[in-house]
């Protein structure tokens, strides 16, 4: 999503906006040549090339596939978080991969909030404990097959309806 100008408030803004703050306030983003390529409202796909993370045999190191996979569910709460106009810290609680098979192709990862999981009920346990939790699901995908599956649980406090945030403000 580099390059280009983008409507304020869009989905593809947003996106766009969210790799910018990626490369300026987590250097490592740029070193894993992570990418922001779709975000439709639902689901974040990031893309990664083999070529940085490639190990002996090939595939790519697992290593890296936890931490586009981390980074995306990150993505997707901040840019979920800003839809409903919050600011707020976000740490990764718990989180589980389960490999299919190797990753020999660039990685697609995307992430997207759970099945049965609301913004509505975020807000809810949010105002009966000043923090609650976000889940998300996703994966690496290669030819329309689910090579590693991520399931995370994100811990999300010190959210203020004021606050910019980690995006800041998108208008």
């Amino acid at each position: 999503m580099t390059g280009g100008k983008r409507e304020p408030r869009t989905c593809g803004y947003c996106a766009y906006k969210l790799e910018e703050v990626f490369y300026s306030r987590i250097p490592l983003t740029q070193k894993l040549g992570a990418r922001i390529v779709y975000y439709d409202g639902q689901r974040l796909l990031m893309q990664a090339p083999l070529a940085v993370h490639a190990v002996s045999c090939g595939s790519a190191f697992v290593g890296s596939v936890a931490a586009i996979l981390m980074l995306c569910g990150f993505g997707l709460i901040q840019l979920k978080l800003s839809e409903i106009g919050y600011g707020a810290d976000v740490m990764l609680g718990r989180s589980t991969l389960s490999h299919e098979g190797d990753v020999r192709n660039d990685m697609q990862a995307f992430c997207e909030l759970a099945p049965g999981f609301g913004l509505d009920r975020f807000q809810q346990a949010y105002r009966r404990r000043k923090m609650a939790n976000m889940h998300v699901v996703g994966g690496i995908e290669c030819d329309s097959q689910t090579l590693v599956a991520f399931d995370g649980i994100y811990a999300v406090r010190n959210v203020c309806a004021t606050n910019k945030g980690f995006l800041g403000s998108l208008a």
